[in-house]
C-alpha cells in the first residue's frame, strides 16, 4: 500500500526511538494503536452500512419482480 521495506521502516522506528525517547515513543505507539482500532472499527461500520443498502435494494427488486409475475399471472 504505502511501499515501504522493512530495512526503511526499522530505519524510522530507530530514528523515532532516538527522537522521541523510550517513553514518549511507547505512549504514541498506545495513541496509534487506539486510532488504528478506531480507524478499522469505522471502516467495517461503513463496509456493512453499504452491505445492508445493497441487500435492501436486491430486496425491492425482487419484490418488485415477484409483484409483476403476480400480477400477470392474474391477467392469464
Amino acid at each position: 500500500m504505502f511501499n515501504i521495506s522493512g530495512a526503511e521502516l526499522l530505519l524510522v522506528a530507530i530514528v523515532a526511538l532516538i527522537v522521541l525517547g523510550p517513553q514518549q515513543l511507547q505512549t504514541l505507539a498506545k495513541h496509534l494503536g487506539a486510532w488504528i482500532k478506531y480507524a478499522r472499527a469505522l471502516m467495517a461500520s461503513v463496509q456493512a452500512e453499504f452491505k445492508q443498502h445493497e441487500l435492501k435494494q436486491k430486496l425491492a427488486e425482487n419484490e418488485a419482480r415477484a409483484d409483476a409475475a403476480q400480477g400477470q399471472s392474474k391477467n392469464d
